[in-house]
């Protein structure tokens, strides 16, 4: 992805004094090019950042994180290791899954270099569960045996995540 393949997202904050206490609010907006916004009240000032998230097409953003696999078993998941996931996902034979962080809501969809293996690697997995080890730039991705959990072991990988 190149950044001529970025949207552009303008992200707006808004502040001002009313009544002698500081009133600061956040408003997202999407736009190709931002645009000059009159402030209507002298007390209000308007600040812009622009951040790039996602391609125009498909709305998708690269995050480097680090990978690690678990299994439903006991040694990986502990007193939650009845086959139902965090969002409440009864596991099935074939499932492909990712537990991630709460920052990322249940449903969210994620392609994960060289995940699955079995089937076809870089195809689209949801994120389905969580995990106590699983914050910031940590994902754990779902295998049937302990064994092919094992087998992932720890990677750095550049995960495609669609907003």
């Amino acid at each position: 992805m190149t950044n001529k393949d970025l949207r552009e997202t303008v992200i707006t904050w808004v502040f001002g004094f009313v009544s002698g206490l500081c009133v600061m609010g956040l408003i997202a907006s999407v736009q190709m090019r931002p645009e000059i916004v009159e402030v209507d009240e002298p007390a209000v000032v308007e600040l812009r950042t622009r951040v790039m998230i996602g391609s125009v097409n498909d709305e998708r953003a690269m995050r480097a994180m680090r990978v690690t696999a678990y299994c439903p078993c006991s040694k990986c998941c502990g007193k939650w290791a009845d086959g139902i996931t965090a969002s409440g996902h009864k596991i099935q034979s074939g499932d492909h899954f990712v537990a991630a962080p709460k920052i990322f809501p249940f449903g969210t969809t994620m392609i994960i270099p060289g995940y699955p293996l079995a089937g076809q690697a870089g195809e689209e997995v949801e994120v389905e569960d969580r995990g106590g080890a699983i914050k910031g730039d940590r994902l754990d991705v779902f295998f049937p045996t302990h064994q092919e959990a094992l087998n992932w072991g720890v990677q750095i990988l550049d995960v495609e995540i669609k907003l």
